[in-house]
């Protein structure tokens, strides 16, 4: 059975999308930062890892087929998530679906925007 790590786990998309892996007999990762946070998930494997710390990231990720991205749209959401679709290349996933935003385009006026033409671009 593939392993799928849900990055943001803990918030609105990441949070319902490892409910309903979980509630489908999906093996499960959910990545969290905060301890208290993870107990929204009993019984789902747990991984504790900070998006700028790549050792943690690499952590994450062994033996993950799949990668759900998401990460809050921060100024770092660049540098975060494209360093995790660098290492689970390293790590041999073979499959990433990355949460974007409708209107992303590099050059969008609307940074976020941008953000995420960036890393969808960086993914391809």
């Amino acid at each position: 059975m593939s392993k799928i790590l849900v990055t943001g786990a803990t918030g609105t998309v990441g949070s319902l999308l490892v409910a309903e892996l979980s509630r489908r007999g999906s093996s499960v990762r959910a990545m969290v930062h905060n301890p208290d946070h993870a107990k929204q998930f009993p019984g789902v494997e747990l991984a504790f890892a900070d998006f700028a710390d790549v050792t943690s990231i690499r952590r994450a990720l062994r033996d993950v087929d799949a990668v759900f991205l998401a990460c809050g749209n921060i100024p770092d959401q660049v540098a975060y998530e494209c360093s995790v679709i660098d290492e689970a290349a390293r790590s041999g996933v073979r499959r990433i679906v990355k949460l974007s935003s409708r209107g992303a385009e590099i050059g969008s006026p609307v940074a976020y925007w941008h953000w995420h033409g960036v890393i969808e671009h960086h993914l391809q």
